[in-house]
Formats: structure tokens, C-alpha cells, sequence
């Protein structure tokens, strides 16, 4: 019977007899295990750091934007639709009847013919009637289209949708900033009303920014409020929070170079940080009436400076001031030289305007001026370079908390607080729960909410389920749920992968491992056939035998083990030494309105993954030896002396 100690001794004197064979094979597996324990090291210390990171912002909170896209009714897709045809047709009738009986009461002029032709075409050849892609915008196409949608939509029913979930609240005030249809609200690039910018005053598209302003749930945009900022409601400006690169812009910091380094980058983001509160800017409401009543204002601008010197020319009877750039002012007369007879007749259209529903109103503007109390993420990266794709940015993709794309968010709160003068209805509804966008030409509208579950795995369920909620399913529409302000609810998902992708790739590694060491093993134990049978001749047991060569495949396998492990967390190491700093640095732009002391680290040794991994090198190594030992241990220990001689 051999001892443990001697089969550790023989075992090891086959090592050191072949040291190039065992070099080559300890550094061919080592190299492949050694993959996969860097890339398990990295993730585990990338997991460490997002869990460090997401104490901070939303990340602790599972919250869905969950939608739906409405189509009820697509009347370009209809512009042959016989049924529809007819409708139009009726509408076009029942609009000519009351303009025609308006006309005459209010004794103004109206010719069906010329104001309000028939949008109805007929096909040359077929003789079938149909609607010309011109004459869609007609009123009485419009009309029909819209007794269409009223009749064929269906609100979502999102407590329907939402009703296997017990921990799902939605979330109050919610809604985007929008103009009536026909009406505008603009941002005023520069401080200057886009309609008003003059052509030595266009904006290089590449520093433009296109923001709009959208009221979101209080709880949701407190972390995102710079509790440092001082903001006075009674100056009538409306509290956002902008994204840190428009912040950036508008505070006329240049903006940094791509090779700046880490230092200047996090100086940039405390400077920005540290300066919301000086952050002002501008936008402009005007009616469907300020509006043309601006278009006719500008067009006698024009007609002034192109033919004012003309004698011939002979001025309009109302005159407009010229409308300041930067106030988004009314319209004001400077004079009117209108006869008792033409006021009459324009009070006489008015009122027929009014009685037909085309009555545009009156001219109504707002200047709207915002100041910021707080900084938010930009989407997808936000540290001064967009265009790159570095380390930073994919951090940033990891974490942060965010609120939106080029969206600037108005706390609920604050907004209360300014005076209802500055805050007109007609903008800012702070009883809404969801963002709606008006139905398109198209019939086309979103409704979208914003959902939270005290529960993560009910959250995950409802994203799931609303990839089978196509048409049909709570109404027509598409509906959608998906992560809002984190990825929290998405790393459980990467984790998962993670196992997976570290599950195959043991699989793939382990199996062309098993192949060299099979072929290592089985040679070595074929050149020690005559050492085997000398063993058998004195009275060592088959077991003594296998004990030998399984001992000298777990010698080598925990060479292989440790050569592995050396290295993986050398690798580690060196990934960690060269991105940690781009990493924090991304890390700290992706919670821009938080000022964290914490890092960004890619190595992290607590995990189980590791000592699984060094676990399964020694079990491939001794599968791969079970074959070579099995035939070793059968063969007649006489036969080979003999074979040998």
C-alpha cells in the first residue's frame, strides 16, 4: 500500500520530470480560466459599486412609465373610404347650411364655392369618390375625422391594466407643458422670440438646445432640488430642473474638450452644481389670434421697409407697432384709420366667426421666464462630451438617476407657490395624473403614466406583460411600461445574465480544458506504464495506482487554479488602475444634482463565484483523468514489463 505523502511525492516528481509539457499546460488553461475570473473580479466589483451608488437618487425605487399609443381612427387612412366619404360629405353640407345662414344674419359675405369647395374628388375612370391628400385639412374632413376619434376611442383602463398588482400606486401631478392645438409655446433661444429672429441672429444647431418643460410627481423630483437654492416664488419665475448640460450652456461655460482630464471634468460638474441657481431662460405662449396677429404685424414690417418710400404706396388702414424680440409683447395698434363702416363690418365678422365655431378668440401671450433649482442627468450621457463612448458614459448608462430627455422638470411644489398671474391654467395643470399629447391629423395620441410598485417583482412583471399588450388589450393601442429616473429594475436582470454568461462560459472553458488535460494526463500516464507494473510487482493495489495519477492531476489543476487566479486578478487589477477614475467620474455625473464622496471600482474578491470557479478547475481536471487512470489501472502490470523490455 503507497502512503498519501509518497503518491505526493510521485505525483510531484512527474511535474518537475515535465516541466515544459506542465508549463504549457498550466499557462493554456490557466489563460482561459483566468477570463473568466477577471471578467467575475470586474462584475463583482462594478456590482459592489452600483449597489454603493444607488443608496443615492431613485435607484431604490421601482417606478414605470406606463403608456399606451392610441390610433382609434387614421382618417389619411381613410381618404377612400366610402363610409367616410359619406360623413365628410354630410359635414360639408351642414357647414355650408350654417355659414350660409350666419352670412346672411350677420349680412357678411360668403361664397360656398370659393371658401368652402367640396373636398370630395371623383375618380376620372372608376367614378368612385374619394378624399385628394391636399384636401384632408379641409374643415369638413377635419370635422368628420374627429366625430371618428370621439366615437372610437377608449381611455386606457390602466386600473384593468394594473390590477394583478397589489404594491402599483400612480403617482399625481404629472403632465407635459403643451399649447392648445393651434396654439404655440416656445423656448426663446438667446432670450429672443423664434418668430422674431432675424437672420444674422440664427443659432449654430449645434449649440441649440431644444428643451421642453414637463410638471413630474414631488417625490420624484425632490433628490434632483439644490436645497442650496434660493428660490423666491414671488418673482413670478417657474422652478426646473434642467439636465447638466444645458445648465452648462446656459451659464456660457465652454464647453469642455474630449481629452480634458478627470479633475477639470468633476470641477465642471461642482462649478455647474454650485451655479444652478444663476440659471434663467425664457419661453413664449401665444394664442392661434397672437399669432396671426404677429404674422400681419411682420408682414407690414416688410411692406414698410420694401415699399414705404414708394408714393404709390398707400398704408393699411390698421397699423401695428413693431413687436419687441425678447418680450413676447401683444400685437398693439399704433393706428387705425378704419371708417365707422369698416369697424361695423369687422364686428359683424367677428360675431359671424362665432356663430360658425371658427372664431379664433382673442390674442393672448405669456412670457414665461424659468429659473433653475436644480440639475438632473442628461440621457444617454451628460459629462461634457456626448459624442464619446468611454468608460464615463458607459457608467453613466449603468446608473444615475434621471428625469427625462432634454426635459426640463417643474416641481409641483414650488410651483404652487408663485402667484396664479405667472402660472396661467391654460399651461400649467397641476390636477393632471398622466402626460397627453393631443391626437394628430393622424389620430394618433399617448397617454402615459407614472406607476410605482413597493414590490420590484411586480414592476418587472408589468414590463413583461406589456410586451404581449398589443392591440386589444385594454383598449386599442399599443401599450408600454418601462423603467422610469433608474435602472435599478434592470440590474437584477443583468445579474441574472451575468450567472448565465458565467455559467456557459465555465461550460465552453471547462470543455477544451477537460480536452488538454485528457491528453496531458493520458500521455503522462502512458509513459509511466512500466513504473505502474514495477508498483503492481511489489504489491501495490490498482487504488495505490489510481491514488498516484489522481493525486498528480490535482497537483496540476491547482497549479492551473492559482496561475489562474494570479492572473485573472492581475488583470483586474490593471482595468481597475486605468478606468476607477473615468468610472467615479461618470458615476458622479450620473447623479448630478448629488454631491458623493463615493467611487467607482471594477475589483471586488466577495464573491462565490470565485471559489465556484477554482472548485470547477479541479473537478475538470480530475473528469479529464478518469478515462487515462480507469485504462491504467486494468492493464496487466506483466504484459507491460514485458512490452517495455
Amino acid at each position: 500500500m503507497i502512503r498519501l505523502s509518497d503518491a505526493v511525492v510521485l505525483a510531484h516528481t512527474k511535474l518537475q520530470t515535465h516541466r515544459v509539457r506542465t508549463a504549457i499546460t498550466i499557462t493554456i488553461a490557466g489563460i482561459l480560466f483566468s477570463v473568466i475570473l477577471a471578467g467575475v473580479i470586474v462584475a463583482q466589483g462594478v456590482f459592489t459599486s452600483i449597489a454603493t451608488f444607488s443608496k443615492e437618487g431613485l435607484n431604490e425605487r421601482s417606478i414605470l412609465a406606463v403608456g399606451r399609443m392610441s390610433n382609434p381612427f387614421n382618417m389619411y387612412q381613410n381618404l377612400e373610404n366610402q363610409d367616410f366619404i359619406k360623413e365628410v360629405e354630410a359635414q360639408h353640407a351642414r357647414i355650408v347650411a350654417q355659414k350660409t345662414a350666419a352670412a346672411k344674419k350677420y349680412n357678411v359675405a360668403y361664397s360656398a364655392a370659393t371658401e368652402d369647395p367640396s373636398p370630395i374628388s371623383i375618380d376620372d375612370e372608376t367614378g368612385r369618390k374619394y378624399i385628394d391628400s391636399r384636401d384632408a385639412s379641409s374643415l369638413a374632413v377635419t370635422a368628420a375625422a374627429k366625430e371618428r376619434i370621439e366615437k372610437s376611442y377608449k381611455p386606457f383602463d390602466l386600473e384593468g391594466y394594473l390590477a394583478p398588482y397589489s404594491s402599483a400606486r400612480v403617482l399625481e401631478n404629472n403632465s407635459r407643458i403643451q399649447a392648445p392645438y393651434g396654439d404655440t409655446f416656445e423656448y426663446m433661444q438667446d432670450g429672443i422670440e423664434e418668430a422674431l429672429r432675424g437672420e444674422d441672429e440664427q443659432v449654430n444647431p449645434a449649440e441649440a438646445i431644444h428643451p421642453s418643460l414637463a410638471i413630474v410627481n414631488q417625490s420624484v423630483v425632490e433628490p434632483f432640488i439644490n436645497t442650496s437654492v434660493s428660490f423666491d416664488p414671488s418673482k413670478g419665475e417657474i422652478p426646473v430642473i434642467i439636465p447638466f448640460s444645458h445648465a452648462e450652456k446656459l451659464l456660457g461655460l465652454k464647453k469642455l474638450s474630449g481629452d480634458a482630464d478627470t479633475q477639470t471634468r468633476y470641477d465642471r460638474l461642482n462649478e455647474v452644481r454650485n451655479r444652478i441657481g444663476e440659471v434663467t431662460a425664457s419661453f413664449c405662449y401665444r394664442s392661434a389670434a397672437s399669432q396671426y396677429l404677429l404674422g400681419e404685424a411682420q408682414q407690414q414690417q416688410r411692406d414698410l421697409e420694401k415699399n414705404g418710400k414708394k408714393k404709390e404706396y398707400v398704408a393699411p388702414s390698421v397699423q401695428y407697432k413693431p413687436v419687441s424680440k425678447t418680450d413676447c409683447a401683444a400685437v398693439e395698434v399704433e393706428k387705425d384709420t378704419r371708417s365707422t363702416f369698416e369697424k361695423e363690418l369687422a364686428e359683424r365678422y367677428t360675431a359671424y366667426q362665432k356663430e360658425i365655431g371658427t372664431y379664433i378668440g382673442d390674442p393672448v401671450q405669456y412670457k414665461i421666464t424659468i429659473r433653475a433649482v436644480g440639475v438632473s442627468k442628461d440621457m444617454p450621457m451628460g459629462d461634457g462630451n456626448p459624442s464619446a463612448i468611454d468608460v464615463s458614459s458607459l457608467v453613466q448608462s449603468l446608473l444615475g438617476s434621471w428625469l427625462g430627455y432634454d426635459q426640463w422638470i417643474i416641481p409641483p411644489a414650488l410651483l404652487r407657490e408663485v402667484p396664479e398671474e405667472y402660472r396661467p391654467s391654460i399651461l400649467f395643470n397641476l390636477d393632471e395624473k398622466q402626460n397627453r399629447t393631443p391626437f394628430s391629423g393622424s389620430g394618433i395620441a399617448m397617454e402615459e403614466y407614472l406607476v410605482e410598485f413597493d414590490d420590484p417583482a411586480e414592476a418587472r412583471a408589468a414590463m413583461k406583460q406589456s410586451e404581449n399588450a398589443g392591440a386589444g388589450s385594454f383598449g386599442r393601442g399599443e401599450i408600454s411600461a418601462y423603467p422610469f429616473g433608474s435602472s435599478a429594475l434592470l440590474m437584477d436582470e443583468a445579474k441574472a445574465w451575468f450567472a448565465k454568461i458565467v455559467f456557459w462560459a465555465l461550460l465552453i472553458v471547462g470543455g477544451i480544458a477537460a480536452i488538454i488535460l485528457g491528453s496531458v494526463i493520458g500521455r503522462t500516464v502512458a509513459e509511466g506504464r512500466r513504473e505502474s507494473a514495477v508498483f503492481r510487482a511489489i504489491g501495490a493495489r490498482r487504488s495505490d495506482i489510481g491514488a498516484i495519477y489522481a493525486t498528480y492531476t490535482i497537483l496540476l489543476s491547482a497549479r492551473i487554479a492559482l496561475f489562474a487566479l494570479l492572473l485573472g486578478v492581475t488583470v483586474a487589477l490593471v482595468i481597475e488602475l486605468m478606468f476607477t477614475g473615468e468610472a467615479t467620474l461618470g458615476a458622479r455625473f450620473a447623479y448630478a444634482s448629488i454631491d458623493t464622496p463615493s467611487e467607482f471600482h471594477f475589483f471586488g474578491l466577495a464573491t462565490w463565484y470565485i471559489p465556484m470557479i477554482l472548485g470547477a478547475i479541479i473537478v475538470v481536471g480530475l473528469v479529464s483523468a478518469i478515462l487515462p487512470i480507469i485504462r491504467s489501472t486494468r492493464r496487466n502490470p506483466i504484459k507491460d514489463m514485458r512490452d517495455d523490455t
